[in-house]
């Protein structure tokens, strides 16, 4: 096995490798990684590096390339909190793989980040993890470069995008995509005009899909400002009500004084 990882404590990135591993190699167990101590057995498929790879789920940042379960993953995607970005570049994750990660994206909440570059999905398998979108609402990057999605795939992402709000950015770059229906382009640049989160739809651009991707790139460059705006916004109050909460201070710092004292008693 081989994985790249970077260690709570801030070092890294450290590459560790070691022999193949198989059921037959081991026998009910433990490991201890940085501190947390990992169950595992022969009957949770190939032991050691599943167990490995989840506890690795509980990092904010996890590049993997190859998992022996995707359904496991899945599940422990369901049940994850922590990890914000999950790296499956060039893995074979497949339509199957692709169905076992949506169910898990439905009901992940922490997951920003999500790359499936050059990860052998197809029609199938993109619309399971379009479809998942509808209900997922944590996941703002979505990088599916380099697969083989065509005409259905575009299809399953405008159905999600209609009620989808959260999702930034998604990358369909080297895809299949030359004899999409310019009818399908039109409809899904309708569809972002109307959706308010996405920011960049990356694709190739051509001469045939100039019309809708100059509508796609007016939606989303409006969602940016608008973006920037409400960001803007928020800061704004904060520093509002950071100089009204002084200004009070400096009206009465007696109470202040007293404040702070009965606060350091109680502790």
């Amino acid at each position: 096995y081989k994985d790249t990882l970077t260690s709570p404590e801030g070092g890294g990135p450290f590459v560790r490798t070691g022999p193949a591993l198989s059921p037959e190699s081991l026998s009910m167990g433990s490991l201890r990684i940085w501190g947390r101590r990992v169950q595992f057995s022969p009957s949770f498929g190939l032991g050691l590096l599943r167990a490995w790879v989840f506890a690795m789920l509980d990092e904010e940042e996890v590049e993997l390339n190859e998992v022996d379960d995707w359904e496991a993953l899945g599940v422990e995607l369901a049940n994850n909190g922590g990890t914000k970005t999950l790296d499956l570049t060039g893995s074979n994750l497949t339509n199957e793989g692709a169905a076992f990660l949506a169910e898990g994206l439905k009901m992940n909440t922490a997951l920003h980040t999500l790359r499936l570059e050059s990860a052998s999905i197809e029609d199938e398998g993109a619309g399971s993890l379009f479809a998942a979108l509808v209900a997922n609402e944590g996941l703002k990057s979505l990088n599916l470069r380099g697969n083989n999605l065509g005409e259905p795939a575009l299809e399953s992402l405008i159905a999600a995008l209609q009620l989808n709000g959260t999702l930034q950015v998604i990358n369909l770059e080297n895809n299949p995509l030359e004899d999409v229906n310019i009818l399908i382009w039109m409809k899904l640049a309708a569809t972002i005009q109307k959706n308010t989160s996405l920011h960049d739809l990356r694709i190739e651009a051509t001469e045939e899909r100039a019309a809708p991707l100059a509508m796609i790139t007016k939606s989303t460059k409006r969602n940016r400002a608008a973006a920037r705006a409400t960001a803007s916004e928020r800061l704004n109050q904060i520093r509002q009500m950071q100089a009204d909460k002084k200004a009070q201070e400096a009206k009465d710092p007696d109470k202040e004084k007293s404040r702070k004292v009965r606060s350091f008693r109680l502790r």
